[in-house]
């Protein structure tokens, strides 16, 4: 997530000069994929606090704040190969049982 979304805006950026309107760019960048915004946002927000506790930046100052995130929505997940067999493994036992369409 750091090599594919943050670094490709930000990598030459020091911490200390990074803004708000920066960290919402990114965000911008990033809309077609919200949920993965949304992730790189919190990974991204956790990379300042610490920068904050290691002082290289000063409390208080994360350009995160006050970005707002996007909406949580629902996210379209793939069947992958193992659950498949498991599905239908599943309906034909069910078949077998004489309730098909349970």
């Amino acid at each position: 997530m750091i090599d594919r979304c943050i670094i490709p805006i930000m990598g030459r950026m020091r911490a200390q000069y990074v803004k708000r309107p920066d960290v919402a760019a990114l965000m911008k960048k990033l809309a077609y994929k919200q949920a993965e915004a949304n992730r790189t946002f919190g990974v991204l927000r956790k990379m300042f606090n610490l920068a904050e506790v290691w002082g290289l930046r000063p409390d208080g100052t994360n350009p995160c704040r006050h970005v707002p995130m996007y909406p949580p929505g629902k996210e379209t997940r793939l069947i992958v190969d193992d659950e498949l067999v498991r599905i239908f493994r599943q309906l034909e036992t069910l078949e077998a049982e004489g309730r098909p369409g349970t």
